[in-house]
């Protein structure tokens, strides 16, 4: 329902965070190369789609939004795999991942709720924390996905 008013932009950054979530969600069925490359184009065009977002102010009612749980376990069972395939020094990229995922997970479930103002809630939520939170995280999460794409002697 939502999806119908949506600006140009919105629906671009909404299929962008769809998109996200479904690869962190279903990410064992990849081997570990085709889910980095596949991973840091996601993010990509994530951020670029980021960029796009007008700003909003949120309606009052957004304090009362109820938080989502977070990460699944089987989610969180995922990214812990593929974070033990690496070497310590991409640690980091299982928390990049995780906390850009959250971020999204919680706005998305404010859109899918379907009421009034659940489209303008969350294009802050996800406007205010890309600037504070998630954005710092897609970009660090890029720069080792990056590292992991083109210099794959530095996980072996």
């Amino acid at each position: 329902m939502n999806e119908q008013i949506l600006s140009s932009p919105q629906q671009r950054f909404l299929e962008q965070v769809r998109a996200y979530i479904a690869l962190i969600e279903n990410h064992t069925t990849l081997e570990d190369e085709i889910f980095f490359t596949t991973c840091a184009k996601t993010l990509a065009n994530l951020y670029s789609a980021s960029l796009d977002l007008a700003d909003v102010e949120p309606c009052e009612s957004i304090a009362d939004e109820s938080p989502v749980e977070g990460v699944t376990p089987a989610v969180q069972d995922k990214l812990r795999g593929l974070a033990e395939r690496l070497p310590s020094t991409f640690d980091l990229l299982y928390d990049d991942l995780h906390d850009v995922y959250v971020d999204l997970q919680l706005g998305l479930s404010m859109f899918d709720r379907g009421e009034p103002c659940a489209l303008i809630n969350a294009m802050w939520e996800w406007k205010f924390t890309f600037v504070v939170h998630w954005g710092k995280h897609l970009t660090h999460a890029l720069s080792i996905l990056h590292q992991l794409i083109l210099e794959p002697s530095s996980h072996a």
